[in-house]
């Protein structure tokens, strides 16, 4: 399960994962450590407190504070999560000759007092407190003796961190860091609790150990410094790996659990529009990069969803981490809107034009000629496994032309006395003939009109999940002399061209394509969580 480290000190908001889920997660706390004295009391360490299955929404911003670690004489402050659904105590600050209380008395289902400072004794400092964990108590901090300084306590019933030992002079002795949650992965740890400084008679206390450890006690010196607290957030995700569709907005906060060696991010560009009348819309390209090392959690990087044209304008093209397609780490050109009243279909959105390490093509619009015939079909759009195929085109019948399959498709046919049959896509069958659209799901072309009806739309793909893929094209409307022609089938998201209107007295409009898509896809990681990114 992946784990969340909220560790530095101070108060912040932490944004809810999407794949959340609350049946199976548990928010833990340690508070911040107590500083120690100069006359000889060490600070205590501080509480653990446990809460499990939070009910939160995915999105939700989550207030929190990280409890300080106590400087000299100081108390640590309380960590809290969600101000009251968890709080954990910070340990008490050495007070003159007497050592600073665990902390204790929070909130949560579970809990576990930080262990006390030592005091004065035989006229020597005490050790810090140790840490409280999820095993146990902080062990207390030994207090001084005729023979020397006191030793810190150590952290989590002695499973934490160790305490450092006590000195008569010199370089104090920290409390060790706790290593209960270390990661496995590539961040995050180690964390866990700390344990306690050791007393130093004639310099500075020991601070204490990450997270929670109580500072050491000076005789003659300053008070060791309490280590501040630490939040750490553990769930089994509803979904693994974590998928982001975004078909709109313009900029993604990385999330916490963002694991930079394990991740792609796709893009589809827009489908162009189909002419009116005229040859059918191309579709958008495709592009993917793996493995995107540059980002990391707090960044919030921009990106475009690309839009797809209306009839004879170009789809625009979709692209992550960047301010443009060109200076993006990943990207993929719109297809081209067919010209109204032109017979040329529009041209596919261009491998060579995109970003990535593996890129495909949009398939072009089908083209017409100028006398009273049915619209070109739309390109399909190009996906995970292919360009995207052509549309079918008209030279002297009435027919529209098929739209083009979607992802290593089949090109829509031409189309005759009757429409073209659409394209198939990766996901099965295409429109037939007689305007019927793409088989949802399928990312199919849709079928090409006949005399006055309407192109079929295009299929919705269905790569990434069950609405979500590149879509099949438009077919084109079909054409009829001294009568309103038939419009162009709308292109299928996501990507695909629209098809082209059939001329005719009226001529048919030419069709919207589909809008483009931007896929992140990552698997979570153990992370430490960046305060300053919300």
């Amino acid at each position: 399960m992946p784990k969340i480290y909220i560790a530095s000190a101070g108060a912040g908001n932490w944004i809810v994962p999407q794949n959340w889920t609350n049946a199976n997660n548990t928010i833990e706390c340690i508070g911040g450590g107590g500083g120690g004295d100069s006359a000889g009391g060490a600070g205590g360490g501080g509480e653990w407190r446990k809460t499990t299955n939070v009910t939160l929404t995915p999105g939700a911003s989550i207030p929190f504070v990280v409890g300080a670690g106590g400087a000299a004489t100081v108390a640590g402050a309380d960590t809290t999560f969600n101000t009251t659904t968890v709080v954990a105590k910070g340990g008490g600050a050495g007070s003159g000759v007497n050592g600073g209380a665990g902390g204790t008395g929070g909130t949560g289902a579970a809990g576990n007092n930080g262990g006390a400072g030592g005091s004065l004794g035989g006229g020597n400092p005490g050790g810090g407190g140790g840490a409280a964990g999820p095993n146990g108590a902080g062990n207390a901090g030994a207090s001084g003796t005729g023979g020397g300084a006191g030793a810190g306590g150590s952290g989590d019933a002695g499973s934490g961190g160790a305490g450092g030992a006590g000195v008569a002079s010199g370089t104090p002795n920290p409390g060790a860091n706790g290593i209960e949650y270390t990661s496995n992965q590539n961040a995050g740890g180690p964390a866990g609790s700390g344990g306690g400084g050791g007393g130093n008679v004639l310099n500075t206390g020991g601070a204490g150990g990450f997270y929670g450890g109580g500072g050491g006690a000076s005789g003659a010196g300053t008070g060791g410094a309490g280590q501040n607290g630490i939040i750490v957030i553990t769930y089994t995700p509803t979904i693994q790996p974590t998928v982001y569709f975004l078909t709109s907005g313009t900029a993604f906060p990385v999330p916490d659990d963002w694991n930079s060696n394990i991740n792609t991010i796709e893009t589809i560009g827009g489908g162009g529009g189909g002419g009116t009348p005229g040859g059918g819309g191309g579709g958008g390209g495709y592009s993917k990069i793996s493995n995107l090392g540059t980002l990391v959690s707090g960044n919030v990087p921009a990106y475009q969803t690309g839009v797809g044209g209306g009839h004879g304008v170009t789809g625009t093209d979709s692209w992550f981490n960047g301010a443009n397609l060109a200076a993006s780490s990943v990207g993929s050109k719109g297809g081209v809107g067919a010209v109204d009243g032109a017979g040329t279909g529009g041209a596919g959105g261009a491998a060579a034009s995109g970003i990535g390490t593996t890129k495909f093509s949009g398939g072009t619009g089908g083209t017409i000629a100028t006398a009273p015939v049915g619209g070109g079909g739309g390109g399909g759009a190009a996906g995970p496994s292919g360009n995207g195929a052509n549309g079918g085109g008209q030279t002297a019948q009435v027919g529209g032309g098929g739209g083009g399959g979607a992802d290593n498709g089949t090109a829509g046919a031409a189309g005759g006395a009757a429409g073209g049959a659409g394209g198939n896509g990766p996901g099965g069958t295409g429109g037939g003939t007689q305007n019927l659209p793409g088989t949802a799901g399928t990312g199919g072309g849709g079928g090409g009109g006949n005399t006055t009806l309407t192109g079929g739309a295009g299929a919705t793909g269905s790569e990434f999940d069950s609405t979500h893929g590149s879509g099949g094209a438009g077919g084109g409307g079909g054409g009829v002399s001294g009568a309103q022609a038939g419009g162009g089938g709308v292109g299928g998201n996501y990507g695909a061209g629209g098809g082209g209107g059939g001329t005719g007295s009226p001529s048919g409009a030419g069709a919207t394509g589909g809008a483009g898509l931007v896929v992140v896809t990552y698997s979570p990681q153990d992370t430490l969580f960046a305060q300053a990114c919300m």
